[in-house]
């Protein structure tokens, strides 16, 4: 039986779960997790601040989907990454920050804060390695939070625990499997489908959550279906790039152009996209008697931002889908007659 650290154990699990790269700064809490790390065989980009760790990380978790690693030292390690942890929680990035914690109870340390709290204060989500028997459950814990509830979690490790001593026999930790795309309700697919197919101007919008949900193709035929221009966040940026009726960004971004096309649309299908002030330039993109649509996988932010007329609960590419069943089964009239490429 081969006795390891915690610290070389969790690392190994990371390194099964998928980590393959890992963004930080060393220091004596996060050492040994970092070392069991790169003998693990996850890269280790060194940063000169915590807080470009920490944006680093936001950005490759975002560009990759990756199961990404921020390592951080106690104290002001991680008060250092707080502002990078902020923007990842508010993005509500897959990101999972290894913060190296003072011994259990060592509340005189010079590095003691109180790391939960102020985690939670910027949006994060606190996770603690808590007894060495329980740390292997409670690192499996945080990485389901990051990659499942798609959250920034900030995992204390006390350096008592990740000194403590485990058997090597553990077997390997797994995932449970992801859960498939949200449907959308039928009835609120027909009512939806009734709606647009009587737009004159329609305007499909794209946000991050239809490029996480890799609906591309499924959104610009579902355009193409209406007649419809495409539009995007700046968190969409990029998503119809290539496609000849993209109007870009929308928003503060967005082009002269963009901007008078936009104001014009009688109906905005927003997929994945939040309406923010930044997105509407404070409302004024969308025209007064404009019909507004938000379809997204989080009951929550549906109407948060604005008032919309059809608040969809969804996946965005299985809503497109079924969208376009829905308007292929009414038998609405398809737009652009099949020119793609014609001018708008």
């Amino acid at each position: 039986m081969s006795i390891s650290v915690v610290a070389s154990v969790l690392a190994k699990d990371l390194a099964h779960l998928g980590a393959r790269r890992c963004f930080g700064l060393l220091g004596t809490a996060n050492f040994k997790i970092s070392h069991g790390l790169v003998e693990a065989g996850v890269e280790l980009i060194s940063a000169r601040h915590e807080g470009n760790a920490a944006s680093m990380a936001d950005a490759y978790a975002k560009a990759t989907g990756e199961l990404t690693l921020v390592s951080v030292h106690s104290g002001p390690g991680l008060t250092n990454a707080i502002t990078g942890i902020g923007e990842a929680a508010k993005s509500r990035t897959p990101l999972l920050v290894l913060a190296g914690d003072v011994p259990t109870g060592n509340v005189k340390s010079n590095f003691y804060f109180e790391q939960a709290e102020l985690v939670r204060s910027v949006g994060a989500v606190a996770e603690r390695t808590h007894t060495p028997q329980s740390a292997r459950s409670d690192l499996l814990r945080a990485v389901t939070r990051a990659l499942r509830d798609r959250q920034t979690v900030v995992l204390s490790l006390p350096l008592d625990v990740q000194d403590a001593k485990l058997n090597g026999t553990n077997a390997p930790l797994e995932l449970t499997p992801m859960p498939g795309r949200l449907q959308p309700d039928p009835q609120d697919v027909r009512r939806l489908a009734e709606a647009v197919a009587r737009a004159k101007r329609p305007l499909v919008l794209a946000g991050r959550g239809a490029v996480l949900s890799d609906s591309e193709e499924s959104l610009v035929a579902l355009a193409d279906r209406l007649g419809a221009l495409l539009a995007t966040s700046v968190c969409g940026h990029g998503l119809f790039a290539n496609n000849p009726w993209s109007l870009g960004i929308c928003g503060g971004f967005s082009s002269p152009a963009a901007d008078e096309l936009i104001s014009e649309s009688d109906f905005i299908l927003g997929f994945g996209v939040s309406f923010t002030q930044w997105t509407t330039k404070k409302g004024k993109l969308v025209a007064p008697g404009a019909t507004v649509a938000q379809i997204d996988i989080e009951a929550p932010k549906l109407g948060y931002q604005r008032l919309v007329h059809f608040p969809v609960l969804g996946d965005a590419k299985a809503t497109a889908e079924a969208l376009l069943a829905e308007l292929g089964a009414s038998g609405a009239k398809p737009g652009r007659s099949g020119q793609p490429g014609s001018a708008p």
